[in-house]
């Protein structure tokens, strides 16, 4: 199983496909497992060589219990790392929520190694409207509180993906939380991002609003609505939005 390193710290990935690199950057309390779920991998890997990570804190890469080592700067050096261990002085990035904050971060930090970026459902705003306060308390003992409390807002989740949730380290979230929770944006970096960007959200996610107002201070952009979509939903919905990135990333090849 393929492990980079950022200094001692382990990253592991896995790389799927042919074709131009991609980078995939999942979400919170999950690992780079989710693009094969929700199909990802099987529409992408024929078109794209696939490199997918599992971001510090998750699956079986490095978890730290202090929060200060969930700064966005960790994070990215922890993709850097990847990516120079295959030779690639640059790839495509895609990230969903906190994976979009990684993806973000490429931009103030590491634009040299990124073609193009793809980002859903996160602000750089650095306003995260979700209680991290409760998180945390539902996060002390352990993640079925957050598990539980996550379905009754946004459905039952696949029980294999259940499963690989609760199997997370519960200490490394919080820490992980506690990050998020003091992360103060990035707001002045949007207007000199002169990297193509494609950004996307959910009509109804708590991101909506303030995603259109950064999609308009980002100079080189396609901004799309998901309709009828939550945060959960907005890259759920693959059909919705998959075509529009293959013809973003078909218009912006190396």
């Amino acid at each position: 199983m393929p492990f980079a390193y950022n200094g001692e710290h382990p990253v592991f990935f896995e790389v799927k496909g042919q074709g131009e690199p991609l980078v995939l950057l999942h979400g919170f309390m999950n690992d780079h497992l989710i693009w094969s779920d929700l199909s990802y991998v099987k529409s992408l890997k024929n078109d794209f060589n696939l490199i997918l990570i599992d971001l510090r804190g998750y699956g079986q890469s490095y978890k730290p219990h202090d929060p200060d080592e969930y700064y966005l700067t960790h994070r990215v050096k922890d993709v850097v790392a990847v990516l120079d261990l295959l030779n690639l002085r640059k790839a495509h990035m895609m990230g969903y929520s906190m994976g979009g904050r990684v993806a973000f971060g490429f931009a103030k930090y590491a634009k040299e190694r990124v073609k193009t970026l793809i980002i859903g459902g996160m602000s750089p705003f650095g306003k995260i409207p979700i209680d991290m306060n409760k998180r945390i308390e539902l996060l002390k003992n352990g993640m079925e509180g957050l598990v539980i409390n996550y379905e009754q807002q946004y459905g039952k989740l696949p029980e294999k993906v259940r499963q690989r949730i609760l199997n997370n380290d519960h200490q490394a979230l919080i820490a992980d939380t506690i990050d998020t929770r003091n992360w103060q944006g990035m707001a002045e970096l949007l207007p000199e991002i002169d990297l193509p960007v494609f950004y996307f959200c959910g009509e109804n996610d708590y991101f909506y609003e303030e995603t259109l107002q950064a999609a308009k201070l980002i100079p080189n952009v396609t901004y799309v609505s998901i309709p009828e979509a939550n945060h959960q939903q907005a890259y759920v919905k693959k059909r919705l939005i998959l075509p529009q990135i293959l013809e973003f990333l078909k218009n912006n090849r190396f």
